[in-house]
């Protein structure tokens, strides 16, 4: 169901959760895999889990709407950002990666 709602738009904004202090919020995940560019608020963890491609985040509320517009206006590079975010998802962020570093931790 999700999915078929965001197959509707071209931009994901997303508040991060209020219950998760660290962390990347599965929506980013969700509009990837839909196609759609997620704009996350900023949080420093996107930075180390999109470490290899560009992300792009809200870093205030004031700015959404000039980020938003931004994309809105480029459908190019939009979609070339969201191209490189699949291909780095599907390369680097994978069930069998993350099992790997959990046990490594372990």
């Amino acid at each position: 169901m999700v999915n078929t709602i965001l197959n509707c738009g071209k931009i994901y904004p997303i508040e991060n959760n209020v219950g998760l202090i660290n962390g990347v919020h599965l929506r980013v995940f969700e509009a990837i895999g839909s196609g759609i560019l997620p704009l996350p608020e900023y949080q420093k963890d996107y930075n180390i889990v999109f470490n290899k491609v560009s992300l792009p985040s809200i870093p205030s509320y004031d700015k959404a709407a000039e980020i938003v517009s931004y994309f809105l206006n480029h459908d190019a590079e939009r979609e070339s950002l969201i191209k490189e975010l699949k291909e780095f998802v599907d390369e680097y962020i994978t069930p069998d990666i993350a099992v790997k570093k959990i046990l490594s931790i372990l």
